[in-house]
């Protein structure tokens, strides 16, 4: 309620129906948007494909909604270094996979003058102040902060474990479950009625998905085919970002 009221605006549905349902000291954005203080949106990408699927679009779908509805830069950080030290890929195919992420992202439609995205493999070694910062980070940080953030146990790794199912798929099916009794949708619910009771068969429910997703993804892919090079290289050059 009050984000609708401080940007005058209906919220993005992805936060109506709950699929962004947690933050952590929001109110002091919304303090300081309503003060005409700046700030500004980061987000990142692990590069550990050449293509991004729909589920990796969601949080920039939604990050572009919060650009443009608060008016604000945005930075988005590409850890292709990340994906190089755990994936089994080379150095310049994690390099290359961040440039394609990139397009993809770019191809969200956000504001070349607000935006900046950067490869870790390139800033890092471009940018004194980057590594200078994340050496400060690394030494106040602990081994045993490590394992009560990330719920790591010492007896983590000691033998293998066996799952019938993909293991990053175990989250989606717990959001759902905390999610999907709150979604406030009048459509969906009543989707889910007639889905339940037998009224809506799943070739018909195949058919409202395709309905929505073919638009949006034609859409995304057209934006994609207009993104050259030179549109990747504006993106990704440091530069001062446009505070209104």
């Amino acid at each position: 309620d009050r984000i609708s009221r401080v940007i005058g605006q209906k919220p993005h549905h992805f936060l109506r129906r709950g699929t962004f349902f947690s933050h952590r000291d929001m109110h002091q954005i919304l303090d300081a948007y309503g003060k005409k203080k700046p700030f500004y949106l980061y987000t990142g990408r692990g590069p550990s494909s050449e293509a991004m699927h729909v589920g990796h679009l969601i949080p920039f779908i939604f990050t572009k909604w919060l650009q443009e509805a608060f008016n604000v830069p945005l930075v988005v950080q590409l850890t292709d270094d990340e994906k190089y030290l755990w994936k089994d890929l080379t150095v310049e195919k994690a390099y290359q996979y961040a440039i394609e992420n990139a397009k993809d992202i770019i191809a969200c439609g956000f504001d070349v003058n607000k935006t900046f995205i950067f490869s870790d493999l390139d800033y890092m070694g471009t940018s004194s102040g980057f590594y200078k910062n994340v050496v400060k980070v690394q030494k106040h940080v602990t081994f045993n902060q490590v394992k009560g953030i990330f719920g790591f146990t010492d007896s983590d790794c000691i033998i293998q474990c066996l799952i019938p199912c993909a293991i990053d798929q175990d989250p989606y099916f717990r959001m759902t479950r905390d999610v999907a009794p709150r979604i406030d949708d009048e459509k969906l619910e009543q989707i889910r009625q007639d889905y339940t009771s037998g009224a809506l068969l799943t070739g018909e429910l195949k058919k409202i998905l395709i309905d929505t997703l073919q638009p949006m993804i034609a859409a995304h892919q057209e934006r994609r085919k207009q993104i050259t090079e030179e549109t990747v290289k504006q993106f990704m050059t440091p530069r001062k970002l446009a505070f209104d």
